[in-house]
């Protein structure tokens, strides 16, 4: 599973619920994508994170996947480590990207979206200003 937000971790735990071998990359720094974002989601990852263990999926966060090639190769950048999976199946779940508006000044230091104020709030208590 590439992507480790509610989606992908909800599909990673029915795989590994239904006997299969899951691993979960994710390239933040920890799974559970735009709810890590939320006060209120924060509760609802650690839930997903926890049930996802508990079926036995395997989480790497953060990890980066390189690429997918022929025959299921899907190198990943973790830490200081390259490995290199063989899957059986591949699921792509990586979510969205917010696009801001562009205006003059939109690339300035400091002008951001709502979302990555949030982020900064709840994931790295930084106050924004």
């Amino acid at each position: 599973m590439i992507g480790g937000r509610e989606a992908g971790l909800e599909a990673a735990t029915a795989a590994a619920e239904g006997g299969e071998s899951v691993v979960v990359i994710d390239e933040g720094y920890d799974v559970g994508g735009a709810l890590l974002a939320d006060r209120e989601g924060i509760g609802t990852a650690a839930e997903l994170r926890q049930r996802a263990v508990a079926a036995g999926v395997e989480l790497l966060a953060p990890a980066i996947a390189i690429g997918l090639f022929e025959q299921g190769l899907v190198p990943v950048a973790y830490g200081n480590l390259l490995l290199k999976f063989r899957a059986h199946r591949v699921i792509v779940a990586s979510g969205i990207v917010e696009q801001p508006l562009v205006f003059p000044g939109n690339d300035l230091v400091g002008v951001m979206l709502p979302d990555a104020v949030r982020r900064l709030v709840n994931g790295f208590s930084i106050k924004p200003a």
